[in-house]
Formats: structure tokens, sequence, C-alpha cells
């Protein structure tokens, strides 16, 4: 079932390393995200190794090692690559590039603040799970179900935001 969730990520992996071989692109910035996809394994195969009754806690210890480099690598990914911010030695804004679309710099921190509170939602989820006992099952299942939703939703409207900033950063580069 791992397999399943993993295969758009496997996708994005073989399309960063033929980006890497083809020579257009012989850069490490490739490798380097391809190192991003290759994060995705461990954290899908041990979530769904965790779905099942465990008693080795360092199961759950390695999962939230993985998530959590995958989950700031990725939100580091997301500002400095992907919007071409965080530039520490920006001499006109703390961390912005010096051409900006929108008119008001705080627009960028506040983009970077909720797109890291969104990345950083699963640590609900783990509050949620931890939180309650297996006679309370059927409530928590209810929760569950709303939950996904609504984790899905927030990953959307993530999405989002990546993008309009993402086509922000690709038209100050042209």
């Amino acid at each position: 079932m791992h397999s399943i969730f993993s295969y758009p990520y496997f996708c994005r992996l073989r399309q960063c390393v033929s980006d890497y071989r083809s020579g257009h692109q012989r850069a490490i910035r490739p490798l380097l995200n391809a190192l991003k996809y290759s994060m995705s394994f461990p954290v899908a195969y041990l979530s769904f190794v965790l779905l099942h009754p465990v008693t080795d806690p360092a199961l759950r210890i390695l999962w939230l090692l993985f998530v959590s480099v995958s989950t700031m690598y990725s939100i580091i990914w997301d500002v400095v690559v992907d919007w071409d911010l965080g530039h520490v030695n920006s001499k006109h804004r703390m961390l912005l590039r010096s051409q900006l679309v929108f008119k008001h710099p705080h627009t960028y921190y506040i983009a970077i603040i909720i797109n890291t509170l969104c990345r950083l939602v699963w640590l609900l989820r783990i509050a949620c799970t931890a939180s309650y006992s297996k006679e309370h099952w059927l409530l928590c299942m209810i929760e569950a179900s709303s939950a996904v939703f609504i984790f899905q939703l927030v990953e959307t409207g993530r999405r989002f935001l990546w993008l309009v900033f993402r086509m922000e950063a690709f038209h100050v580069q042209q």
C-alpha cells in the first residue's frame, strides 16, 4: 500500500534524475530536488508500518525523524529555490530579493509563515492520535475522517499559495 502512495514521488524522483542526466541542468539542483523526493519513501513506508500495532518505540522515533527532516527540507526548498526568497545578504529587505512583484513586502513574510504552518499540519495529526484512548475508537474514527478532509483542504490551499509565489518568482526571473 505504501508503494501506491509513493508512486507520485517516484515519478518526480525519476524526472529529477532525468533532468540531471540530460545535461540540460548539470548543476546540482536536480540532484538536490531528487533528494527531497527520495526522503518521502521512508516516511511513506514507516507510516504504513505504524498503521499496524507496533511495540517498538524506535519505529515511531525513526518516523518522526524522517518526517521532520523531510518537512524542513521541503519548507526550505519552497522558500529558497521555488520562490527565490531567503536571501540572507539582501540589502533591501531581510530574506527577500531586490525585485518583488507584490507591493507590500509583508505579503512575502506572511506567505512564508502560512506555507510553513501548512507544511507542519501533520503535527496536529500526531497530537490527535496521541490524545485518544482505545475506548473512544468511534469518536476517533469520526474525527479522523473529518481531519483528513480538513488536512487535504489545507494542503490544497498551500499548493495554491505555492503556485502563486512560484509564478511570481518565475515572472521576476524572466
